[in-house]
C-alpha cells in the first residue's frame, strides 16, 4: 500500500472508529490506536489494513478486551515502510462522503402516492433474497440501483464486486408502518469504500411522514416509534457488513437464484449486468428441501459473520463457517465440516447434560446453534442484532434438519 493509500485508509479508519466508539466503552487506548494510524499515514508509513482497524474498533464493545487486543497487536499492527517509495496515485484516493440528510436525497424515490407507495427513482429496482435475514418479524422491502453501463464483477461467483455508484436500500415496517430504511452505497474503488446510513420514518400525530431523516450515527434510535425495532448505530452496520468482502447481504448468486418478483439471476443475465457467466449449479446443496432450507437459512442468518473472511476479530478460532460456496457438496459445507459434531469453543451452558457441540447430530436441544437461536439472553442470542423475538419458524427449520443428522461418535 502506498503512502497515498495509507492516508486514505487511515482517514476512513479514523472516521469509522469515531462512529464505532460512540457505541462501545473502549478506553483512550482505542482512540490512540486509530489516531496513531492517521499520524503514521500522514508521515508516509503504510497502514497494513485500514479495514481491519475499522473492524477492530466497531466490533469490540469491551474496553478491557480492546486494550488487550491493542497491546497484542502493538508490535505488528503497522507494516514496515518498505513501500514508501511506491508511486502515489492520487486518483485512487476517495474520501467517504457524508450521508445525505434525507432518504429521498439518496436517490431511492421521487414522491409518495396517496396510499404511501414510494415512486421509485429511475433505475431503482426491487429484489428479494431466497432466504431472508430475520429481523424480529419486521416486514421488509429491498431495492438496488446499478449504474448504467457498468457491470457487477462476478469473476468470483461467491463474492461479487459492485461497480462504484451501486446503491442498496432495505426498508423495515412494523404493523404496516414504515420505521426505518437502511442505505448502502459503493462510493469508491477501494474494497472497503462503502457508505452506511440509516433513515428514520418519524411517527407524526397528524399524518404519515413523507420522507425519512438521517438517524443518529452514534446511537441509532432504540425502540423507534414505540416499537421493538431498534434503528442501529453505524458501528453496528460495520459490524454486520464488514465480515463479508462484498459488504452487501442477500444480493448474490445463491440468494438471487429464484423465480420471485424483482431482480434475479435471470434478469441480471438477460440485462448483461454480470461480467462473467455464472456456474450452472446455483442451488443450495442437499438431497431434499428440508436440508436445503436449513443450509440456506444458516447461510443467510449466520454465515454473514461466521465465515473464513480474514481479519474478523469477533469470531473465535477455530471458526465455525456457515457460508455456502457455489458448487460445494453438502458434506464439504462449513455446516458439516466446522459445526456438525464439532465441540464448542467459547460458549458455556450449565444444563445437564451440558451443551458441548456446535451442532449435535440428532439432538437439537443440545446443539449450541439451536440453543442460541432460541435464547434471548443478551450474551447468548444469535444473531446478536434484531433478535428480541425468536424466529420460531426458522428455528423449526434448523431443528428439523439437525434431528436427521448422525450423532457424535461418542454417543
Amino acid at each position: 500500500m502506498s503512502g497515498a493509500h495509507a492516508l486514505a485508509g487511515a482517514a476512513l479508519a479514523i472516521t469509522s472508529a469515531e462512529v464505532a466508539l460512540g457505541g462501545c466503552s473502549a478506553s483512550g487506548n482505542a482512540v490512540a490506536y486509530v489516531e496513531d494510524a492517521t499520524d503514521r499515514a500522514t508521515h508516509g508509513d503504510a497502514v497494513s489494513d485500514a479495514h481491519t482497524v475499522m473492524n477492530d474498533v466497531a466490533a469490540t464493545q469491551d474496553a478491557q478486551a480492546f486494550d488487550a487486543f491493542v497491546s497484542d497487536r502493538s508490535a505488528d499492527a503497522w507494516s514496515s515502510s518498505a513501500d514508501l517509495d511506491a508511486p502515489v496515485d492520487a486518483s485512487t484516493i476517495v474520501m467517504a462522503p457524508h450521508a445525505p440528510p434525507t432518504l429521498a436525497a439518496t436517490g431511492l424515490f421521487t414522491d409518495l402516492d396517496r396510499n404511501g407507495t414510494l415512486r421509485l427513482a429511475t433505475g431503482v429496482q426491487p429484489f428479494q433474497p431466497r432466504y431472508a435475514l430475520w429481523s424480529d418479524g419486521a416486514e421488509k422491502a429491498r431495492w438496488v440501483y446499478l449504474p448504467p453501463g457498468k457491470k457487477i464483477d462476478s469473476s468470483d461467483p461467491d463474492h461479487w464486486s459492485f461497480p462504484v455508484g451501486t446503491k442498496f436500500w432495505k426498508e423495515f415496517a412494523v404493523g404496516g408502518k414504515r420505521i426505518e430504511t437502511r442505505f448502502i452505497e459503493r462510493f469508491g474503488p477501494g474494497p472497503d469504500d462503502y457508505l452506511y446510513a440509516a433513515y428514520w420514518w418519524k411517527a407524526t400525530d397528524a399524518a404519515s411522514p413523507t420522507d425519512a431523516v438521517l438517524a443518529d450515527a452514534d446511537v441509532g434510535v432504540p425502540s423507534a416509534n414505540g416499537t421493538n425495532h431498534d434503528i442501529p448505530s453505524q458501528a453496528f452496520c460495520v459490524r454486520c457488513h464488514g465480515p463479508l468482502q462484498e459488504h452487501v447481504l442477500g444480493f448474490g448468486a445463491l440468494e438471487l437464484n429464484h423465480a420471485m418478483p424483482g431482480v434475479t439471476i435471470a434478469t441480471l443475465t438477460q440485462g448483461r449486468w454480470l461480467s462473467q457467466p455464472l456456474p450452472s449449479d446455483l442451488d443450495f446443496p442437499g438431497v431434499d428441501t428440508k436440508t436445503r432450507d436449513a443450509i440456506g437459512y444458516l447461510h443467510a442468518n449466520c454465515g454473514n459473520c461466521h465465515n473464513f473472511t480474514p481479519g474478523v476479530y469477533m469470531i473465535p478460532e477455530p471458526r465455525m463457517d456457515l457460508r455456502v460456496r457455489i458448487g460445494q457438496p453438502l458434506e464439504e459445507t462449513g455446516a458439516y465440516k466446522t459445526a456438525l459434531n464439532v465441540e464448542i469453543t467459547k460458549f458455556y451452558h450449565p444444563a445437564a447434560p451440558a451443551i458441548t457441540y456446535r451442532i449435535a447430530g440428532g439432538d437439537p436441544p443440545h446443539s449450541c446453534v439451536s440453543f442460541r437461536m432460541g435464547d434471548l439472553t443478551k450474551d447468548n442470542r444469535m444473531p446478536p442484532i434484531a433478535t428480541k423475538v425468536v424466529d420460531s419458524q426458522g428455528l423449526a427449520v434448523v431443528n428439523a434438519w439437525v434431528a436427521t443428522l448422525p450423532a457424535p461418535p461418542n454417543r
